[in-house]
């Protein structure tokens, strides 16, 4: 051991002893510079009311700089954070902070969960007065946010543009039918590892039925792709020769050539199968955070969101080239039209930006606005970006380029659309309730007669039966319970189950959205 370079712990206690003793010697000597009085002042009613309302978010001592302000030192406030120094000395009408806890000052309001009591406002309005007196020594800096370097965070990987790689060497070139299976060998090999035998053809239509529909084959099309597969059965057309196959592997006798052209005709079928649209259309519904009811707190039914997930599956299964899927969503209303019927479609397409847990109950409803844009913006980032946009809303990206100013420009796009409006069950609700747009020739203008006129009793209605639909499937779930067990107490007429049903069952006719 070199001990020149050991630092024992005795000598460690006595560099942190003195460290201390230094800190202590620079407080006592910053209280010394300040009135007693003043310094009794913040003692007694300043320094804990600090400590108890704004350490959380701003202090030093525990890690916490939101906005990059810490209030747990004097050199905290006098620096000030983002928007600079937090207070002015013997003025507390120009002091930020003062302005912040009063709730004056839009977009600053704290703390968040709700305004102090006008005692402890009292109390920092008199210090601030007072020249804001502080004994408190400075914490260490807090590192000050840097610029956004876009051009050096295009150069990040996935920014770069989709390049052609040049296909690799392989030991067994023989091994494959594509270019691209080179890629896999040439992992498989340089981990030391040989692929799997070919599968049998049972195994192979089921991988082919499982990715394309998420359903199994039966067994009668197991054993009829079977026998098809061994040569047993023959194809109802002709098989392509060579020549005809453009840029499909070329196989070098009848019996490959038949099998190729028996998967090519299989994987056709299946994606001609509604199923198909259901299987990867669940992907993007998942994307597009779908469900049948808001979520939150507060959970009404979205009775129209069955629209929007069978239009989905629509576009999957005709092809809807991806551009156009995606510009529907974000913007189907503005989009034109040549039909009632594309008209329609268009409108049912923005239910994505409908969708989503949004807490209705929200009091301040600018700050439910801007909640419910955050909340399209950061479905938007994560769904088609691959970036979580939602994190520019307090500050430039830490991570990604995408400074907070760009994230108020789409902002300022969003709040352009109306997504909530008026509230759900009556004028004095609390709970906000969605735009709604009519389907149908004339269905706007429809739609605005019949609001005006039933607006709240058809909301309130229409929760009533959604809760009785619940109440119905809850007690038809209970062990040893028959629908026609049922009273009329608890789900509804005893004698016409099924019409019961029927009665309940939630027939949206109106889309929100």
């Amino acid at each position: 051991m070199r001990h020149g370079s050991f630092n024992s712990p005795l000598t460690i206690w006595r560099g942190w002893a003195a460290v201390n003793h230094a800190r202590a010697d620079d407080l006592a000597a910053s209280a010394k510079s300040i009135p007693a009085e003043d310094l009794a002042y913040f003692e007694s009613k300043v320094r804990p009311l600090l400590a108890h309302r704004c350490y959380e978010c701003h202090s030093e001592g525990k890690g916490k700089s939101k906005g990059n302000l810490t209030l747990d030192s004097r050199d905290g406030w006098q620096r000030g954070g983002d928007t600079g120094p937090a207070i002015v000395a013997g003025r507390p009408d120009e002091s930020l902070l003062i302005r912040a806890v009063e709730h004056s000052e839009p977009g600053y309001e704290m703390p968040p969960s709700g305004k102090l009591p006008e005692s402890e406002l009292q109390v920092l309005r008199e210090w601030v007065r007072r020249g804001a007196p502080d004994p408190r020594m400075a914490a260490a800096a807090v590192s000050r946010p840097q610029e956004m370097d876009i051009e050096s965070g295009r150069q990040f990987w996935s920014f770069q543009p989709i390049v052609d790689l040049p296909t690799p060497l392989v030991n067994d070139p023989e091994w494959g039918v594509r270019e691209l299976d080179r890629f896999v060998l040439a992992k498989l090999e340089s981990a030391t590892l040989v692929p799997n035998s070919d599968n049998d053809a049972a195994r192979f239509l089921r991988r082919l039925y499982y990715d394309l529909t998420g359903l199994p084959p039966t067994s009668d099309e197991v054993r009829a792709f079977v026998e098809l597969w061994n040569g047993n059965s023959s194809l109802p057309d002709a098989i392509p020769t060579p020549e005809d196959q453009g840029d499909r592997p070329l196989l070098n006798d009848r019996g490959d050539r038949a099998r190729q052209s028996l998967i090519e005709r299989t994987v056709d079928r299946l994606l001609a199968t509604r199923q198909f649209g259901e299987k990867w259309g669940r992907h993007w519904l998942d994307l597009a955070r779908y469900a049948d009811s808001n979520g939150s707190s507060f959970n009404p039914p979205y009775p129209n969101a069955w629209r929007y997930r069978n239009w989905v599956i629509e576009a999957h299964n005709r092809d809807l080239p991806f551009d156009r899927f995606i510009a529907k969503q974000i913007a189907g209303d503005l989009l034109p039209y040549e039909t009632q019927q594309e008209r329609d479609e268009n409108l049912i397409a923005t239910g994505y930006l409908m969708l989503g847990s949004k807490v209705l109950g929200q009091f301040d409803k600018e700050l439910l606005t801007m909640d419910v844009v955050d909340e399209q913006i950061d479905t938007l980032g994560k769904s088609l970006l691959g970036l979580t946009l939602g994190c520019a809303r307090c500050h430039d990206h830490k991570f990604d380029p995408v400074p907070q100013r760009d994230y108020y420009a789409l902002a300022g796009i969003f709040t352009s659309t109306v997504t909530l409006q008026d509230r759900l069950g009556g004028p004095k609700e609390d709970e906000s309730d969605w735009s709604r747009r009519g389907l149908g020739p004339g269905g706007d203008e429809k739609l605005q007669a019949f609001l005006s006129e039933y607006r709240y009793e058809w909301v309130k209605a229409g929760q009533k039966r959604y809760e009785a639909h619940k109440k119905i499937v809850t007690l038809e779930r209970q062990p040893n319970r028959k629908p026609s067990d049922l009273s009329s107490s608890d789900a509804g007429p005893s004698q016409d189950d099924e019409a019961w049903r029927r009665h309940v069952r939630i027939s949206p006719i109106i889309l929100p959205g």
